[in-house]
């Protein structure tokens, strides 16, 4: 027998990945236990195409992408003409591609279309876990949009909403329900701050009902969506998903605390959008990422 060397000798065998709805037997299963015949047979074959396409390479490349290349934050002091810049939060291509990875397979709007009846979560929390271990943790800001989208189905419900709510809330939420990437909303759930901890009730953010002039800018004139007549002031020591387009967030008023709907950007008329002069872009609704926290959430 000759010596080893850096190619010749033994080599542990690299481990196989294989679909995990046909070889994981707690999946199947769950799969069998909760879900009816019939259920099974309509969704089968989707699930275990899935189950294929979340261990391609293309996915790997994306995580690997995700999870080396960190988020940062951009801006919040002045650019060379004195004019102050607004922070930003800079993801990377892959974590962009898993989301619209995630919004295409229906991660969250599958939670609202008809068709599986009262199993239609079940097969929506099925197929998100077989996703989970390939996504680069985009699941999560996925189960907070469901949260949102769940809150303004709600509140649709609610007759007593005038009409312009109505209007914002059910744009809000077809948004979230989406399956359009270029369509598709998250949504954040801002809520700890530094006094209370998981204790939410003692929130030190601050809402005031300041109704805006009837010829202020629109949030969103594309989509008509107005500005709100509430103004949020205050500190959250965690905002989950930063980069999301909208957020639930708690707020003391006169009469205690309270849910809040918040777009993240709104339009501004006079901001400067390229080089030329042209106006008429986005900015940050009055929000100021203060930093990343380094901790598993920020690191993709």
């Amino acid at each position: 027998m000759g010596p080893a060397t850096a190619n010749n000798g033994f080599f542990q065998l690299q481990p196989t990945l294989k679909n995990q709805f046909l070889h994981d037997p707690s999946i199947k299963r769950v799969f069998r236990l909760f879900l009816p015949g019939n259920i099974t047979r309509t969704v089968v074959l989707e699930i275990s195409s899935l189950g294929d396409e979340v261990l391609q390479q293309q996915i790997f490349d994306w995580v690997t992408d995700a999870e080396k290349n960190q988020p940062y934050v951009t801006g919040g002091g002045r650019n060379a003409f004195g004019q102050p810049v607004s922070t930003k939060l800079v993801v990377t291509e892959g974590w962009r591609k898993l989301q619209a990875f995630s919004i295409e397979k229906g991660f969250v709007s599958q939670g609202y279309e008809a068709g599986l009846g009262q199993y239609t979560r079940i097969v929506q929390y099925l197929r998100q876990l077989i996703f989970e271990s390939s996504s680069a943790n985009v699941g999560c800001p996925a189960a907070m949009a469901d949260g949102a989208a769940k809150v303004l189905q709600h509140h649709l419900g609610n007759s007593k909403l005038i009409a312009e709510e109505k209007k914002v809330f059910h744009n809000a939420y077809e948004h979230l329900i989406s399956r359009d990437p270029q369509k598709a909303w998250t949504s954040g759930q801002w809520m700890t701050e530094r006094i209370g901890g998981s204790d939410v009730s003692r929130s030190e953010t601050i809402a005031t009902y300041s109704p805006l002039p009837n010829d202020s800018p629109l949030c969103d004139p594309e989509e008509g969506i107005p500005l709100g007549p509430w103004s949020i002031d205050g500190f959250k020591w965690f905002s989950s998903a930063t980069d999301s387009n909208m957020t639930i967030l708690l707020a003391q008023t006169p009469k205690g605390l309270s849910a809040f709907y918040a777009p993240m950007r709104r339009h501004n008329p006079s901001i400067i959008v390229s080089a030329t002069g042209a106006t008429g872009g986005t900015e940050l609704n009055g929000v100021t990422i203060s930093r990343l926290k380094n901790k598993m959430g920020a690191g993709s």
